[in-house]
C-alpha cells in the first residue's frame, strides 16, 4: 500500500534532529504543500504584515490565513501567540492566524488564544498535522471546525476531533399532517406486523433525475456521531433549522416483529422516547431497533438511519444521513454548513448513482371498506383551516405475506416485493384529497421507491 507523500516527508523530518534549522525550513515547505493540496492559494514569505515577516499566507474558501509553522523541542509559548497577533494587526481586516507547532503549546498560550477573539488564532499541533498528512482529516474542514469553536464558543481543541457544542434541540414544528384511526381517534403513530426491512413510507419522493439534462443524480453519505436520544433530537432540530427536514417527513421504527409508522420529526422523537409503551404487545424484542426517516427538499430527498439500543439506556449504536441530489451543486455552502454543524471533518465525495433513482411498480388493486385502517389528515391551506381533508390513507396490505410476487419469474422487482410482503399496512398518498367524513372506495395505483445507503423509501399512490 502506498503512503501519502506528505506523511513520508513528515516522518523523514522527524529523523532530521541534527539540523533544527533545516528541519524548520523543511516543515514550512511541508505545511505549504498541505495547504496547496487542500486547494488553497499559498504564498511563502509574503509582505502582508510588513515590516514583520510571516511564513505563509493561504487564501481559499473566502478566508485568508496568516500561518506560522514551528518545529522546536519545546512547546510554542504565549510569546509565539503574541508575535503572530502583532503580524495580524498589520494585515488587512478579517485575516485569521494559524499557529502550527509540532511540539504542542503551553497552557498559557492556549488560554490566551481562547480568551481573545478580536484577532482569532487557530492552533494546530503535531497530532493534527500527522492526521492531515495521512489523509484521515480534511485540512479545510479542520480549520472550519476550529474557527467555529473559537469564535462561537471560545473553545480551543487540540489533538482530537472537535466536538461541536450541542445545544438543546431547536424548535421542531408539529407534524403537518396527523393520523386518525378509522374510528376517528387521533394517534401519534400506527403499529403493524413487520420486521427489519430498513424502509419507510414517504409522502413524496422528489426525483433528483428529473432535470433538463441527461444523466442521473448523486449521493452524499454523511456518517453522524450521535450518542443518545437527546442528540438525535438535536440532530433533527438542526436538520429542520437548516432547511433539510420538514414537518412532512415520514419514518418507520422497526423491531423484530413490529413496525411503527408516523409523520414528522417531532413524533419520531416522541416514539423513540416512549419505547416501553410501544413494546407492550409488540412480540419478540430484539436488543436494538432500527429507524429510517425520509424527507424531501428542493432538488432531492434525504434518508436518515438510526440503530438504538432497546433497553432503557437508549444508546445510539449507529447513525448516518444520505442525501440524494440532482447533481453536484454549484453552491456547496449548504452542504459545508451541514458538515460544520455535525462536526464532520473528513473529506466527502458526491458519488454518481449507477442508475435511475426512482423505480415504479404498477399496482391497480381495489380495496374493501374493511381494508381502511386510518387516515392522514391535514387542513387545506386554500380553504377554511378548520376543515380537515384526507391527504393519505392507511390500508391493510393486500401483498402482506404474499409469496407469489417474490416467485422466480414474477414481474415484480425483487427488492420491492421483499419489502411489501413483510409489512402489514400501507401508508398511501392520495392523488386527490377528499373531505374527512367521505367514504369513497380506494384503488392502489402504483408504488415508487428509491434505495439509498441508509434505507429504502416507498411512495405508494392511491386514489378514489
Amino acid at each position: 500500500m502506498s503512503t501519502n507523500p506528505l506523511l513520508t516527508e513528515l516522518r523523514r523530518l522527524r529523523t532530521d534532529v541534527a539540523n533544527p534549522q533545516a528541519r524548520g525550513l523543511g516543515f514550512e515547505v511541508l505545511v505549504e504543500r498541505a495547504f496547496r493540496g487542500a486547494h488553497f492559494r499559498v504564498e511563502r514569505n509574503p509582505g502582508m504584515a510588513r515590516p514583520r515577516q510571516t511564513d505563509l499566507v493561504a487564501v481559499g474558501g473566502g478566508s485568508i490565513f496568516l500561518i506560522e509553522a514551528k518545529w522546536r523541542r519545546s512547546r510554542a509559548t504565549i510569546d509565539d501567540v503574541h508575535s503572530l497577533v502583532t503580524r495580524m494587526s498589520l494585515a488587512p481586516p478579517g485575516v485569521v492566524g494559524v499557529l502550527i507547532s509540532m511540539s504542542g503549546f503551553t497552557r498559557p498560550a492556549v488560554k490566551t488564544v481562547g480568551g481573545r477573539r478580536d484577532h482569532p488564532v487557530l492552533l494546530i499541533d503535531g497530532t493534527e498535522v500527522e492526521a492531515v498528512c495521512a489523509g484521515s482529516t480534511s485540512l479545510r474542514l479542520l480549520l472550519d471546525a476550529k474557527r467555529d469553536a473559537l469564535l462561537w464558543d471560545g473553545l480551543v481543541s487540540l489533538g482530537a476531533p472537535i466536538e461541536k457544542r450541542r445545544k438543546p434541540a431547536a424548535f421542531i414544528a408539529p407534524a403537518g399532517a396527523h393520523i386518525l384511526q378509522s374510528d376517528g381517534l387521533q394517534v401519534p403513530w400506527v403499529a403493524c406486523a413487520g420486521g427489519y426491512e430498513r424502509f419507510t413510507f414517504a409522502r413524496d419522493i422528489t426525483d433528483p433525475d428529473w432535470v433538463p439534462a441527461t444523466g442521473v443524480g448523486v449521493t452524499l453519505h454523511l456518517p453522524l456521531r450521535l450518542a443518545d436520544l437527546d442528540e438525535v433530537a438535536w440532530a433533527l432540530g438542526e436538520l429542520s433549522a437548516l432547511g433539510w427536514a420538514t414537518d412532512a417527513g415520514h419514518w418507520c421504527v422497526a423491531q423484530a416483529e413490529t413496525n411503527w409508522h408516523g409523520i414528522g420529526p417531532s413524533t419520531l422523537i416522541a416514539a423513540l422516547q416512549s419505547h416501553r409503551e410501544r413494546y407492550r404487545g409488540a412480540g419478540q424484542i430484539h436488543h436494538a431497533e432500527h429507524t429510517i426517516y425520509q424527507d424531501t427538499f428542493d432538488n432531492g430527498f434525504l434518508t436518515m438511519e438510526l440503530e438504538v439500543d432497546a433497553h432503557d439506556r437508549r444508546r445510539v449504536r449507529h447513525a448516518a444521513l444520505s442525501l440524494q441530489l440532482g447533481g453536484v451543486p454549484v453552491d456547496t455552502e449548504p452542504v459545508r454548513e451541514l458538515c460544520r454543524t455535525f462536526g464532520i471533518t473528513r473529506d466527502l465525495s458526491f458519488r454518481p448513482r449507477s442508475g435511475a433513482t426512482l423505480e415504479r411498480q404498477h399496482l391497480d388493486h381495489d380495496t374493501k371498506p374493511d381494508d381502511v385502517v386510518g387516515f392522514c389528515v391535514e387542513p387545506d391551506a386554500s380553504d377554511d383551516l378548520s376543515s380537515l381533508w384526507v391527504a393519505g390513507v392507511i390500508l391493510r396490505n393486500p401483498y402482506f405475506r404474499n409469496a407469489t410476487i417474490r416467485d422466480e419469474g414474477s414481474p415484480w422487482d425483487s427488492d420491492l416485493a421483499g419489502t411489501l410482503t413483510h409489512t402489514e399496512l400501507l401508508i398511501c398518498d392520495l392523488g386527490s384529497w377528499h373531505p374527512l367524513g367521505d367514504t369513497p372506495t380506494y384503488r392502489l395505483r402504483f408504488c415508487e421507491w428509491a434505495s439509498t445507503p441508509t434505507g429504502q423509501a416507498l411512495h405508494v399512490m392511491a386514489d378514489w
